[in-house]
């Protein structure tokens, strides 16, 4: 007869010094479903790819912003050649009405294509600001604003010019108040296309986070 001394492997599932089962042991250690958090096939979720849509439209509200600073800055140097062929015209005793109805007519044109790509540029921003979240939606709020503000400061200016230099006396008080003038459009003009780039970059930069964000999520 064998004597058991409780060393060794026992057939007894019910003896503390023996093993359990195979089919005993695996029970804990089934795979969880695919899928299932904590298992091995399990996915994360991903956020989503933003829009291209928006993508493409931060991308021509930047391209369009620096069309309507180039467009303005065109515009002040052709008043500002303007100015100086009607004073060169004067004192050589030339045709000044000619030489007036053509710079009005280059100025004329300016103004429409000014017009017409700030026009676009406000719809677009507006458009952004309505798709875009967060900075985003900031940055084209601040490009539509820049741009209503440009239009209440001009006529403001405008107002001023007509008062002060139409009631002016004499000559010297008008020189002053044109020097006055230009000095306050060009700090206008500075101020506008500052804001223009900073919140076009602002929303371009933002479209282009959140693209970088989704492919690496």
């Amino acid at each position: 007869r064998v004597m058991s001394q409780g060393y060794g492997q026992q057939n007894n599932s019910m003896d503390p010094y023996g093993q359990q089962p195979a089919g005993e042991q695996q029970w804990g250690q089934a795979p969880a479903p695919a899928g299932y958090p904590g298992s091995a096939g399990a996915t994360t979720g991903t956020s989503p790819a933003p829009s291209s849509t928006i993508d493409k439209l931060t991308k021509w509200l930047l391209i369009l912003a620096i069309a309507v600073v180039g467009v303005r800055l065109l515009q002040f140097i052709i008043g500002v050649i303007a100015g100086f062929a009607l004073s060169a015209t004067a004192a050589a005793g030339g045709d000044i009405g000619g030489t007036a109805l053509g710079g009005g007519i280059v100025a004329l044109l300016m103004m429409l294509v000014n017009g017409l790509v700030s026009l676009a540029l406000l719809v677009l921003a507006i458009v952004v600001a309505v798709q875009a979240r967060g900075r985003g939606r900031t940055g084209a709020i601040i490009v539509a604003g820049a741009l209503v503000v440009a239009v209440v400061l001009f006529w403001i200016l405008y107002a001023i010019q007509v008062v002060t230099v139409g009631g002016a006396a004499d000559p010297s008080s008008v020189n002053t108040w044109h020097l006055v003038i230009s000095v306050l459009d060009i700090g206008r003009g500075l101020l506008i296309a500052a804001a223009l780039i900073v919140g076009a970059i602002m929303a371009r930069r933002w479209a282009k986070q959140n693209a970088g964000a989704a492919r690496t999520a």
